[in-house]
């Protein structure tokens, strides 16, 4: 038996659970996770960081119109604030110093000077022997990923969505103007397909018969190790070279290597060589010693090849809709990249964010 919609998105991370809400309002959506449930992947590990200043010039504007939309979650589903600040201090050795001009060039105004001795005094572990410049980043929050993304999944059946996990798509076809998705036991069909599939992103378009875009994903590794007394609301640190970040979190600090490692979609797993790595380069900077074996895991970043989101309809393939390629900053930019999807599906109904160009994010970029 197939069950029919308007509009089928095939993801249920933070990315697939944002537009799905935004657009279960006015249409039939049925929401589709591979998983047992959804964000066990990339939105799952997140270090849950946002920075306007993150993903470079191209990627701000969907970041902008994510803070102002993070202002405007309604109660009902949000109940508590899901930022709460935490600045960045930005560092630079003598072979970083050109990387962190070029990153405050770059901010808008973001990421402002600081002296070495004032980045002491607010993350007292910093070797101020090591570091030639610094520079903070005020506008800074934590995020809390799991509130925001189950306040969506929230928002989306009230709405009246359908949410089905243990889905895992083993074929895709056409049949008429829809196109028909089949899971094994069940079968949907609807004239819109959205791929928020993340890392299977490309993998899930060629199963439709669509090109590949290209996308890349990258291994990245995290580990929470114990922090001095009294840091929870010290700032995060990172390298302008990003070679390692801090963050404190409840206690401790996550630390990462800022690895990005060319790996195939998977269920990924911490790299202990990267982690060891990240850990000399922090005691570089920071004078501070891990005494015990950490807690580790990692996640996956997957970029375009541009290292620019993907968000418009395929332009060979009709009904075809990416939302893909959103890197390391997919959480932060989620509201902003869903308003833009949702306004590119509906225009009618949902008004385009300021300040978004969409030719910026097309998948027609890719097409020769």
């Amino acid at each position: 038996m197939t069950e029919t919609y308007d509009v089928i998105v095939i993801g249920a991370g933070i990315a697939g659970a944002s537009l799905a809400a935004a657009l279960a309002g006015t249409r039939k959506v049925i929401l589709l996770e591979r998983e047992e449930r959804p964000g066990m992947h990339s939105t799952g590990r997140s270090a849950a960081m946002f920075h306007l200043t993150y993903g470079g010039p191209k990627v701000q504007p969907l970041s902008a119109a994510a803070l102002r939309l993070f202002g405007t979650l309604d109660p009902a589903f949000w109940p508590t604030p899901v930022l709460s600040p935490r600045s960045m201090i930005m560092i630079a050795g003598q072979d970083g110093a050109k990387a962190l001009a070029d990153n405050m060039a770059s901010s808008s105004g973001a990421l402002e000077p600081l002296s070495v001795s004032e980045a002491q005094a607010l993350f007292p572990l910093l070797r101020a022997e090591a570091v030639v410049a610094t520079a903070i980043d005020t506008s800074g929050q934590d995020i809390d990923v799991d509130a925001l993304h189950q306040g969506y999944l929230r928002q989306f059946a009230a709405r009246g969505g359908t949410l089905v996990c243990r889905a895992e798509v083993q074929r895709v076809t056409r049949n008429g103007e829809n196109w028909q998705v089949d899971c094994g036991a069940q079968t949907f069909e609807a004239p819109l397909l959205v791929n928020a599939a993340g890392a299977w992103g490309d993998a899930l378009a060629t199963l439709a018969g669509v090109p590949a875009i290209g996308l890349a994903p990258k291994l990245r590794t995290a580990a929470l190790i114990d922090a001095p007394e009294g840091s929870t609301r010290w700032p995060m640190m990172i390298d302008s070279l990003e070679t390692f970040y801090v963050k404190p979190d409840a206690g401790r600090f996550i630390l990462s290597p800022a690895d990005e490692t060319d790996v195939a979609p998977h269920d990924a797993a911490a790299d202990d060589y990267a982690l060891a790595e990240g850990a000399e380069r922090m005691s570089r900077f920071i004078d501070w010693e891990i005494r015990r074996k950490p807690s580790a895991w990692a996640g996956l970043r997957t970029f375009s090849p541009d290292r620019v989101p993907v968000i418009g309809h395929d332009p060979g393939c009709p009904g075809f809709f990416w939302l893909v390629g959103q890197g390391g900053f997919g959480v932060q930019s989620a509201p902003g990249a869903a308003a833009l999807a949702a306004h590119l599906i509906d225009p009618e109904v949902h008004d385009l964010p300021p300040r978004i160009e969409p030719s910026t994010y097309t998948p027609a970029r890719f097409r020769a």
